[in-house]
């Protein structure tokens, strides 16, 4: 289409989190992410990492490092600019099954776009897909973390995060992304 000539900003940023001493910005969910939400808020698409289980319950993995943070995080993305998240990564189910279902809630509550988990294989694998001046761009979160893939990996019956390590499924995500969108992310 003609609109791909035309210039398209996006803009990422990795490991956002609101867990333990970071937890107090979301007193005022507005202003938690700072001044990075001016340039975020620039962008045509703006996309985030976040790095933490969305719960205030569920059992602690037993892993070194966990997060959880209040669902007012979904409020303080938004509240940023931040138009799509991805959760594909290796804390989203730091609280286990139990966390991921009150993440998922969350994410359902809130209507906060986000990519890389879901309630089985084709939530989590699927796109989310936006236009920007004529140019539909499909944007997917697929995690490459190892340590816990055969447990967290989202499966038909089962929920959980979009791995890229299941490359049949994670190739059959991107080229069903590229049927809906010029651009895929």
């Amino acid at each position: 289409p003609a609109a791909l000539n035309q210039d398209i900003t996006l803009a990422f940023g990795g490991d956002a989190q609101f867990a333990e001493r970071t937890l107090k910005l979301l007193d005022d969910p507005a202003t938690a992410i700072g001044p990075t939400s001016t340039l975020l808020s620039a962008a045509d698409v703006a996309m985030v990492n976040l790095e933490t289980a969305v719960t205030e319950g569920g059992v602690k993995e037993p892993k070194q490092f966990t997060f959880r943070a209040p669902a007012s995080a979904f409020t303080a993305l938004k509240a940023a600019g931040i138009d799509v998240t991805t959760m594909a990564n290796n804390h989203a189910m730091d609280y286990g099954q139990a966390g991921l279902a009150d993440t998922l809630a969350a994410i359902e509550a809130t209507q906060h776009p986000v990519v890389g988990v879901g309630r089985n294989a084709a939530q989590a694998y699927a796109p989310w897909v936006t236009e920007v001046r004529g140019t539909k761009i499909a944007f997917l979160g697929l995690s490459q973390i190892r340590e816990r893939a055969p447990q967290w990996t989202a499966r038909a019956d089962r929920p959980g995060i979009a791995s890229a390590l299941d490359i049949p499924t994670a190739t059959a995500a991107v080229r069903a992304a590229r049927q809906v969108a010029d651009v895929v992310v």
